[in-house]
């Protein structure tokens, strides 16, 4: 592994620990602050500033040992977890999530002396206490001053280290001592922890997080400086671990470099002998002898080791545990049981790879269908067999890319402590199905409108805390974020409990900026929507949160692109709602081939209720222009899918074709007249933006079984069309 993908792991795992840290931080805030939290949030900024030292990212690293050594008082209850305090904890935490950007970046390192001064001052009443209370420590032993290279060792604490050897009793005195409860645990790094990027230290360090005191330093092998390779391991520990800590807590903090740091457990057991070893190639692992391995009728795959590539966004999948080729041998302590969960982290790059050849297997099982059926052969059991299981493939695939929508949620918190300080308007935030899944690259595109509308709704939709006192309400605000699935495609709910919207200013704005004429007779719907037009703002004044009439327009945009829709639910004094559908995934979804004149179109799944040939007693005319069928005694428009596209040739009379009932977001249910249904089957999307140009009405385009090319229709934005112009059928 080179040093460049080691490095691409840090960073990745930075993002997780920072989601970690910013998750107990949530919890110590809503007033769980629980020993288990409080050393959650240690351990995430401690492995931060480990590989910032490793990499040399100084600013990191020396930001993140003021920030841990906090953290450390925090869980040694010298400093008391106030609600200051943990809102001085977020800020920190904002500013290393900064720190981060800028090292993967290369770019200037944010300014925080001003906090770090705060995050000393937090600690100056703990120190000072202690200090007090200490009794008189021998002299330390005087450190020769670091040259550059040193420096980068400071985070191994060596001045801390000599001092407790010069403080500590010789060893076999300290053994003789009575030693404290708990149980033992020997261990013995090898070169092959240091060359797979593991660092003794930090493993010490774990332990030691866990409540374990060293009982010994094994320095029986360490060499003359001659013949010392910095590159080996000499020293070995003895630690005594309470008897709280089970024995899997321990054998989990070294999982990542499994043999390479040998340990023992129980009574009799030493520390592991010295190993002086070469680097030497990764072993090939023969195969398990037949006569092992018990019999069964699929074979399970055998987990790959954790990998990633820097270079791009990666997701996780699941892994099958490791299979075990031959048994432990005799006396030796049993395997540790493998975590569950276990994961392996893919270059988004080949994943996407992988959902294109499952769109093209779609597509060519789509082919073979159709070639069958001209050649007179409808159906047998393996054409049935192989479209099942291209199903399953393909869902399959889809599910490797879902991720929780969660890690989208969880930029909010941040997003709403900057508004804090900017607006002055503190806001109780609440999530709803933050682990409803859909496709990364949905997600991945969903920060930006997401970010605007939260701004948004603090900065015009939730009143400063005097005036919602005033009106009845708490000082604080409260925002809603809610996801969940419905109908094969995801709505994501922003909804506050503010002002609502100011229907009479927004009109007023409209007219002045020439948007709507003076006279225009508008409804509340077309109202709210002039809140999305280009360069559209009520803000009295410009800031930093708003007011220069960019962003929501940004938002419908953005959300157009993802094949989705935006609507406004709003009452004045209670509050306004924004709801968001898009579809799970971008790639395949299933369709309706449907005939209308010359032209062979596609109708997605998710927004047909039903299907019908009418009476002609069932369709009534609305004035001039404008048919509406009878469904079951609820009249709805029908609209004429072949004058709304251009079709030449298409069936006008909707007792002579099909009618296909639609389900829409803006408009409701509509009735698509079509010639005939063809047939109900995936397919895959191709972006007619990217081999075309946007097209009003058409959400991307599509190969058919026969190879002729089929478009998509946008079945909102076609209704809504149609229903604006009165476009439909002569009256009967």
């Amino acid at each position: 592994m080179t040093p460049e993908e080691i490095q691409g792991i840090f960073f990745v795992e930075c993002e997780e620990s920072l989601a970690a840290a910013e998750q107990g931080l949530a919890q110590c805030k809503a007033g769980t602050q629980e020993a288990d939290t409080i050393n959650a949030i240690f351990r995430a900024v401690h492995s931060i500033k480990g590989g910032a030292g490793a990499f040399g990212y100084e600013a990191l690293q020396a930001f993140t040992h003021v920030f841990e050594t906090l953290l450390s008082d925090v869980r040694e209850n010298l400093v008391p977890l106030t609600p200051t305090l943990i809102d001085l904890l977020l800020r920190a935490l904002d500013v290393l999530a900064d720190h981060v950007t800028a090292a993967r970046e290369s770019g200037t390192a944010p300014e925080d002396a001003a906090l770090l001064r705060e995050l000393e001052g937090a600690m100056a009443n703990a120190v000072g206490q202690a200090c007090a209370a200490a009794p008189t420590a021998p002299e330390p032993i005087a450190s020769p001053p670091f040259d550059d290279e040193d420096e980068l060792t400071s985070d191994f604490d060596l001045d801390m280290m000599l001092n407790d050897l010069a403080a500590a009793p010789p060893i076999d005195e300290a053994m003789a001592a009575e030693a404290p409860d708990g149980w033992q645990v020997h261990l013995r790094p090898h070169a092959g922890a240091m060359r797979n990027g593991g660092e003794p230290i930090l493993l010490l360090r774990e332990l030691v997080a866990l409540g374990a005191e060293c009982r010994e330093c094994d320095i029986s092998a360490v060499p003359s400086l001659d013949d010392f390779d910095p590159h080996q391991g000499y020293l070995g520990w003895t630690y005594i671990v309470p008897d709280d800590v089970s024995e899997s807590a321990v054998r989990d903090i070294f999982d990542f470099v499994g043999d390479d740091c040998p340990i023992a457990m129980g009574p009799g057991a030493t520390i592991p002998p010295t190993q002086i070893d070469k680097p030497k190639a990764a072993p090939v692992i023969a195969a398990a002898p037949l006569a092992a391995v018990a019999p069964s009728p699929v074979a399970k795959p055998v987990a790959a080791p954790a990998v990633a590539v820097p270079a791009a966004p990666s997701v996780e999948a699941a892994a099958e545990p490791a299979v075990q080729a031959s048994n432990p041998a005799p006396g030796s302590a049993p395997p540790a049981a493998p975590a569950p969960g276990q994961s392996i982290r893919i270059d988004l790059i080949k994943l996407d790879k992988l959902i294109d050849t499952v769109g093209e297997l779609v597509i060519a099982q789509a082919m073979l269908a159709q070639r069958l059926q001209t050649e007179g052969i409808q159906s047998n059991e393996e054409l049935t067999l192989l479209e099942g299981l291209t199903r399953d493939i393909q869902e399959s695939a889809m599910s490797i890319r879902a991720q929780p929508i969660g890690s989208v949620f969880s930029r909010v918190p941040r997003i709403l402590r900057e508004l804090a300080s900017s607006t002055g308007k503190h806001v109780n935030l609440q999530l709803v199905g933050e682990t409803t899944e859909l496709d990364k690259t949905v997600i991945e595109r969903l920060g930006e409108p997401l970010t605007h509308l939260i701004r948004n709704a603090v900065d015009h939709g939730i009143e400063k805390p005097e005036d919602r006192l005033a009106a009845g309400k708490s000082a604080e605000g409260t925002l809603t974020l809610a996801a969940e699935h419905r109908s094969g495609r995801i709505l994501i709910r922003i909804a506050d409990d503010g002002a609502g919207i100011n229907r009479a200013r927004v009109l007023a704005k409209a007219v002045e900026k020439g948007l709507v004429a003076p006279d225009a007779q508008l409804s509340k719907e077309d109202i709210d929507n002039l809140i999305f037009a280009p360069g559209f703002s009520t803000a009295a004044t410009i800031t930093n949160v708003s007011g220069r009439g960019v962003g929501m327009d940004v938002v419908r945009q953005n959300v157009k692109d993802l094949g989705g829709r935006i609507t406004i639910e709003s009452e004045e004094g209670k509050g306004t709602t924004f709801t968001l559908t898009l579809p799970l995934t971008l790639a395949i979804s299933d369709g309706m081939i449907v005939k209308v004149g010359d032209q062979t179109l596609v109708i997605p799944l998710t927004h047909v209720v039903e299907s019908l040939r009418p009476d002609p007693k069932d369709v009534q005319g609305l004035g001039a222009n404008r048919q509406m069928l009878n469904v079951r005694g609820r009249f709805i428009p029908v609209v004429s899918v072949g004058d709304a596209v251009g079709a030449h040739d298409a069936i006008n009379m909707p007792h002579e074709g099909v009618l296909i009932v639609v389900d829409t977001e803006s408009a409701g249910q509509a009735a698509l007249l079509v010639d005939n249904i063809w047939d109900q089957r995936q397919f895959v999307i191709k972006s007619l933006d990217t081999h075309y140009r946007n097209v009003d009405g058409v959400a991307g385009a599509t190969i058919l079984g026969d190879g002729r090319v089929a478009l998509i229709l946008n079945v909102d934005t076609l209704v809504a069309s149609a229903v604006a112009r009165g476009m439909g059928l002569e009256a009967a």
